[in-house]
């Protein structure tokens, strides 16, 4: 506010407080004609504010009006600036237009240039400002109450009536007209409040469910090639039922159904009138991150064939089933089902699925029940909560019809085949896929491109199937999925294919063998273009399914009288037992030859047999180290031609693997029965454990439960004989000789003995003499 004359021009600022300091009195007549001038002072050009105001800067600018007297103080004036700047620019510009109430102190630039020395977050803030204002007669904000009885203005469009010009200019600001009982939201800084609110109605969409922690929708696919999460592509998945995950733009464009968004903003006649708003960018991805959606309905499923509840009643109502998490969109119209079918009934609806593919070359009778099997665990798969086995596909060359009975049992349940993706090439890219599935609750996939003689299974595959929860990150994004189920049915086919590690025990094997050279060109088939006929009769395989389950569920769900099959009880008790109810014939024989062509198995058989020909290593020695052992196979290769061969089969360079490779070998199968014979450990030898092999009695089926400790389990799954360490009455040396004490000889294969100690002698006619 400082200027001074230097005799050439005026001085601003600092250099007029200098000037002026400076100066020395002279005579008043050497002030120049221009100092003393008598001018009419310049109009201010006032600022104009934007009219797009936040509701905050038109706050500000209403409490402003009420301390316009205080424009000439410069501490006031000070203070005034400060609070504005939370608004920015808006703030700015209120600030120079409200200083201008004082010309007499205003300058162009001065509210611009002090405004760059303030600090955003000084401590001083909009209640500071309003706070003044309400000292000075200011009664804070008015606000238009919203009401579901508010009537539109008299111009009929709903607009708030603005002193006649019907909608030009803030006249265009509208009052929420409530639809209903739809809630109005209101958005502003309490983002806290917006969210809790937005939440609260999000369960009355009739289209949105949670899935684990994330919101979904259904849909059906319109693409041949659906791209799931990850990257993630299914092949001939065209008008299959989807579950898609929510993103920004859709969950905004379904929140604006379920509630009015609004603002606060001001009229032309200064009145504060609800403005509609779209749900902010802010609201709709707190919601997306949030995890948490009390009251919204579970989804476990979609299924488009009724389908059994874990109780054995069908579900046959389109929609939402409350009782288990799944969606039911029927796909196929189905005449009247019998109350109660008898066993009868079921065996002539499974005679009715065999006669569709009687033209293929089932090996036996138990690999065609595990087609029949596959079929019931892709149709009731949704009421089964536990995990269901996998089912393995297996010819002998290829055009055998691996792929078509696939198909089948897809085009039954879902009217279509089966969506198909690559065979994972290592664990990571599993992982990827059992996310991609899980997300889209995908029912049923088909596993391709096993190469011939390839071992499948093993590792992320084996979990899947056993693992019913995915726990891993969405890719391409910073969220995890929790409590999201993959409640899938897995297929693959390949030619001469073996299961690897354990696999055995997660997959069901369907062998077909033909002696045809080129069994594509057959001539002799009774129904040429087998899908379309499944197609055109396909309510009468839906219904003759149905009838085996519930028949089966009539009679009290019986079995075979074995025990439930391990990791899949569930499964076991529905489908398992229906498929053996309705044509005598076990499901699960199959899997047992599989495990006996296991490679592993074979390596592991042949290591417990020619351990039972070393030295001390059968059933009636005491033990041999694996140190022993592969001195005997180095320096002794003819008298156990046998030994190097098996050893070799666990080495990854053609060589006889180390003792320690060869005792972490024996250590990963202890106790485990394989064919009747199972290591075991009789005792150490210089740290070094004794091994030897012992026969297990074949155990007997038992039902009371898990497999106690201690006890050697059977080959595949059942339980076996309880074998523990022998006492000293059940072994037969011990009846023959008293054993006092001893030590192994220096290479641990045999044992030293000294001469009896006569003195004591038992006198019972046993020899005596000291280990």
């Amino acid at each position: 506010f400082t200027r001074a004359w230097d005799g050439s021009a005026w001085l601003e600022e600092v250099a007029a407080v200098k000037a002026i300091l400076a100066a020395r009195g002279g005579s008043a007549e050497a002030i120049p004609a221009e100092a003393v001038k008598d001018e009419k002072p310049a109009k201010l050009k006032r600022v104009k504010l934007p009219n797009d105001l936040n509701r905050d800067a038109q706050l500000a600018r209403e409490a402003l009006g009420h301390v316009k007297h205080l424009a000439g103080d410069y501490e006031t004036w000070i203070m005034v600036g400060q609070c504005l700047t939370p608004l920015g620019s808006d703030g700015l510009a209120l600030w120079e237009d409200w200083s201008q109430n004082c010309p007499e102190k205003f300058t162009e630039g001065s509210c611009g240039r002090k405004w760059r020395s303030f600090v955003s977050d000084g401590g001083r803030t909009l209640g500071s400002l309003f706070h003044e204002a309400k000292a000075h007669g200011w009664s804070g904000p008015k606000k238009t109450a919203l009401t579901p009885n508010a009537k539109p203005s008299a111009n009929g469009n709903g607009r708030h009536a603005t002193g006649g010009n019907g909608g030009s200019g803030d006249g265009d600001h509208q009052n929420i007209k409530p639809k209903g009982d739809r809630p109005s939201i209101e958005i502003n800084t309490e983002r806290h409040r917006a969210l809790a609110e937005t939440l609260a109605v999000l369960p009355k969409d009739p289209d949105l469910f949670c899935r684990g922690n994330v919101l979904v929708r259904i849909s059906r696919e319109v693409e041949d090639k659906a791209k799931l999460a990850g990257g993630v592509v299914l092949r001939r998945a065209a008008g299959g039922v989807r579950v898609i995950l929510m993103g920004e733009a859709g969950l905004s464009c379904r929140l604006t159904g379920l509630a009015d968004f609004f603002t606060w903003s001001r009229d032309q006649g200064g009145e504060e009138v609800a403005r509609p708003a779209h749900p902010p960018t802010w609201l709709v991805r707190a919601i997306l991150e949030h995890g948490a959606y009390p009251g919204m309905r579970p989804l476990q499923g979609v299924a488009e064939v009724p389908f059994p509840r874990p109780d054995g009643s069908l579900v046959t109502i389109p929609g939402y089933d409350a009782r288990t998490g799944v969606f039911y969109v029927p796909s196929v119209e189905l005449a009247p089902l019998p109350d109660r079918p008898s066993q009868a009934d079921a065996a002539a609806a499974a005679e009715t699925l065999f006669g569709l593919v009687e033209q293929f070359p089932f090996a036996t009778q138990d690999d065609r029940a595990v087609w029949l099997s596959g079929l019931l665990t892709v149709m009731a798969r949704a009421g089964i909560v536990g995990a269901v086995p996998g089912f393995a596909y297996i010819g002998n060359r290829a055009g055998a019809g691996k792929g078509k009975l696939i198909d089948i049992k897809s085009v039954i349940a879902n009217g279509r085949p089966v969506p198909c993706t690559s065979y994972p090439g290592d664990d990571n890219e599993m992982t990827k896929l059992k996310v991609a599935l899980a997300l889209a609750a995908t029912s049923i996939v088909h596993l391709d491109n096993l190469d011939e003689g390839r071992a499948y299974g093993g590792g992320a595959l084996d979990s899947a199937l056993t693992s019913l929860e995915v726990t891993d990150r969405i890719l391409g994004q910073s969220k995890t999925t929790e409590g999201l189920e993959l409640r899938c049915c897995w297929f693959l086919s390949g030619n001469n294919i073996v299961p690897a590690k354990d696999a055995y025990r997660r997959w069901l094997v369907c062998r077909l063998m033909t002696e045809l050279e080129r069994p594509e060109e057959r001539g002799d088939l009774k129904i040429p273009d087998l899908l379309a006929h499944v197609r055109e009769h396909r309510a009468e395989y839906v219904r003759a399914g149905l009838v085996i389950l519930r028949a089966h569920a009539v009679a009290g769900r019986p079995t075979g009288g074995w025990p439930p099959l391990g990791s899949f009880e569930e499964w076991d008790r529905v489908v398992r037992g229906a498929v053996w109810f309705a044509s005598g014939c076990d499901c699960n024989a199959t899997r047992r030859q599989a495990a006996e062509e296991s490679p592993e198995r074979l390596d592991r058989l042949a290591l417990l047999e020619v351990w039972c020909e070393l030295p001390s290593g059968g059933p009636d020695g005491y033990g041999i180290t694996a140190e022993a052992a592969y001195r005997l196979a180095c320096d002794e290769p003819a008298a156990h031609p046998n030994l190097a061969d098996a050893l070799v089969r666990f080495s990854k360079d053609g060589k006889v693997p180390s003792p320690r490779s060869i005792g972490r070998t024996i250590r990963a199968i202890v106790g485990r029965n394989i064919n009747g014979l199972a290591f075991q450990k009789r005792g150490e030898h210089k740290r070094s454990a004794l091994w030897k092999v012992v026969k297990v009695p074949p155990g007997k089926p038992d039902s009371r439960g898990p497999e106690p400790r201690g006890s050697l389990g059977g080959e595949f799954g059942e339980f076996g004989e309880s074998v523990s360490n022998p006492t000293r009455e059940e072994l037969p040396y011990y009846h023959d000789v008293i054993v006092y004490g001893g030590k192994c000889n220096a290479n641990g294969t045999g044992l030293e003995t000294d001469s009896p100690n006569s003195s004591n002698s038992p006198g019972d006619g046993r020899e005596e003499f000291t280990l």
